[in-house]
């Protein structure tokens, strides 16, 4: 069943059949969600009911657990010679899956090499891995274990020293083929060589797109005027796409926050990929964008500027330059709030409304927000715990003004209906 090394606590999840035609990306969507569950402990009933009638299973990586997607034999090859040897799980493409514990690492890289080959990914900080016994959806293979050692515990500085080896064979050597049935055949996500894959969280993407009053357009699920419901998924791709982010966080942001009617969940993987694409390669042709500072002249650049061509967007899709924002110039910062939920023990969900303050280049604006998600117990420094929150979704429900118009409005309502 479920390996051992990585049965360590609440960290699994419910992932959907791997024959469930109805679903958008059988075998390894979660039932709920990777950052915010339902999660289960290892021995749960429910959970091994749901293995035992041919569901899939995911362990979320939400600890210090970090996971190399392998994908090419020169990747593997690196961990070998760079980490201690490690547990190891053979995916049910043919590719495989290297753990280690490393305390606080939350990055995400994508490894390609100059022309866009894949060689795998890094991943941690709220994604997820597909587990054994789970069955591949395409080629109907078990994930296995390939190498039955403990997890290995490695430094930052040991992943640090790894993944700059990686990343300068990945630049400097010439492409070679994958191994014969790896994913890499098939499902290469190919990016321009300047594009940077910045590795960030989703809860970090979404920020971005928020900063860019484009966070309702996540819930948006109705066609343009030109009948297209596409409209939203290409503007809300080419945002993130602007400042940088790796094709696979894009993905995994639209996955996580994207309304569930909407198209990018109906249609099936090679949209969901193509579309990204397209944005990241509008994003690299676009003049007024610039991935070494992650920001662009805000006199050059509008948040809603289409072209007459549309040659890097999908027909009848806006082409949008988007204020990008980096850390130093925007900020939003949590003030008082007051718990609708409020969870008491690990893995129970919360909700809260919070009074947020954004500011930018020395202005400042507020708005009320309604936080959902789980809380996850963690282990603190000197021994203890503490439950940490992980926001699943935080949508604005307007300014404290327009909040006190809707209690007086609600007050007026009530005294109608009590009258």
């Amino acid at each position: 069943m479920i390996p051992e090394q990585l049965n360590t606590g609440r960290y699994f999840l419910k992932l959907s059949f791997p024959d469930d035609e109805s679903c958008d990306n059988p075998g390894k969507r979660p039932i709920g969600s990777a950052t915010a569950g339902p999660f289960y402990t290892g021995d749960d009933d429910e959970l091994h009911n749901w293995i035992n009638s041919g569901g899939n299973v995911g362990r979320a990586l939400i600890d210090d657990l970090v996971m190399f997607d392998v994908d090419h034999d020169d990747l593997a090859a690196i961990l070998a010679e760079t980490l201690p040897a490690t547990f190891v799980v053979e995916t049910g493409s043919g590719g495989e899956h290297w753990y280690y514990w490393c305390e606080s690492w939350g990055d995400r890289r994508q490894f390609n090499t100059d022309d866009g080959t894949d060689w795998g990914s890094l991943r941690s900080d709220g994604w997820q891995a597909v587990i054994p016994p789970s069955k591949h959806p395409r080629t109907g293979d078990r994930y296995v274990v390939a190498a039955d050692n403990p997890v290995a515990t490695v430094t930052h500085d040991n992943l640090v020293e790894a993944v700059e080896v990686i990343d300068g064979e990945c630049s400097t050597q010439p492409t070679q083929a994958a191994a014969p049935g790896r994913v890499g055949s098939s499902e290469n996500r190919t990016t321009p060589a300047r594009y940077p894959d910045r590795a960030v969280s989703v809860t970090t993407a979404r920020q971005f797109v928020n900063g860019n009053d484009l966070d309702h357009r996540f819930d948006r699920v109705f066609p343009n005027d030109n009948g297209d419901e596409s409209g939203d998924d290409w503007v809300l791709c080419k945002c993130m796409a602007e400042a940088g982010y790796a094709a696979d966080v894009i993905e995994a942001t639209m996955d996580e926050y994207r309304h569930d009617a909407a198209k990018w969940h109906r249609r099936g993987d090679d949209y969901r990929r193509q579309t990204v694409l397209k944005a990241i390669q509008a994003a690299c042709d676009d003049e007024y964008v610039d991935f070494d500072t992650a920001d662009m002249d805000a006199t050059e650049a509008s948040e809603r500027r289409k072209t007459e061509s549309g040659d890097a967007a999908p027909d009848n899709q806006e082409v949008t330059t988007f204020m990008s924002n980096n850390n130093d110039d925007v900020d939003f910062t949590d003030k008082e709030e007051v718990y609708v939920q409020e969870p008491t023990d690990d893995g129970d969900r919360f909700q809260k409304v919070t009074r947020v303050v954004r500011s930018e280049n020395g202005d400042e604006t507020e708005y009320i927000a309604l936080k959902k998600g789980r809380v996850q117990e963690m282990k603190l420094v000197d021994g203890g715990t503490a439950l940490a929150e992980q926001v699943n979704s935080s949508d604005s429900l307007g300014s404290p003004e327009y909040i006190d118009e809707l209690v007086d409005a609600l007050d007026e309502l009530q005294d109608k209906l009590d009258g």
